[in-house]
């Protein structure tokens, strides 16, 4: 992708930078596009963090893991958005304390971490960008939060099914019952329990390797 093409996308989506085209510019300059097929793990825990994603079509997901590779997943990034972690950890100069995955194919634009610091001082909307990805991330974080702590697993794997659905507008999902327990923070046994359950109450039906919605709303 030409950086004049990069600058339009910038402008199509992402409304905070649109309202100033030099900086469209300057990003479309410095920075690059790349198309990311699905599954294809875009940063790591403990990676330098060398870019800042600009998200233009697709989703990435965001996760936290632990040593012992346990995943809980903590907010998806759509068109329009950056990751609010790799941001902070990239201007205090911190290795990436989450994984960023490609949920769906995406194109996203990489901009260097050093034109980061150029742009904070040569453009006062850019902190308005940061700030709204920060805004963002924080009530999905507090959502999570309240999630895990006040919400039974069942609403929350019937609101995880949905969000899923929606994602691939459709209503079939190949999705295993290791992965959705593993973004859930609970064991595969649990999960295949509560799916089972669902299927017998008419919202879902199991098939191999995937799961077809019928009544789940």
């Amino acid at each position: 992708m030409l950086p004049e093409d990069i600058a339009r996308q910038i402008r199509q989506h992402f409304t905070v930078l649109a309202e100033s085209g030099d900086i469209a510019q300057a990003i479309a300059t410095e920075s690059q596009a790349l198309s990311l097929p699905e599954g294809k793990v875009l940063l790591d825990t403990g990676d330098t963090i060398n870019y800042i994603p600009l998200v233009i079509d697709g989703i990435i997901k965001v996760v936290r893991s632990d040593h012992d590779g346990h995943e809980i997943l903590m907010y998806y990034i759509h068109p329009g958005e950056s990751c609010a972690l790799t941001l902070s950890a990239s201007l205090k100069r911190e290795k990436s304390k989450i994984k960023a995955v490609v949920q769906q194919k995406a194109t996203i634009v990489l901009l260097p971490t050093t034109v980061n610091w150029q742009l904070a001082r040569r453009y006062p909307i850019w902190f308005d960008f940061v700030l709204d990805a920060y805004g963002k991330r924080f009530e999905e974080l507090l959502e999570l939060v309240e999630e895990v702590g006040f919400k039974h697993l069942d609403e929350r794997l019937e609101k995880y099914l949905r969000h899923q659905f929606a994602f691939h507008s459709g209503t079939v999902i190949a999705i295993s019952h290791q992965e959705i327990a593993s973004e859930l923070g609970t064991a595969r046994v649990v999960v295949s329990r509560m799916l089972k359950q669902l299927e017998k109450k008419g919202l879902i039906r199991l098939m191999r390797g995937k799961i077809k919605n019928i009544g789940l709303m």
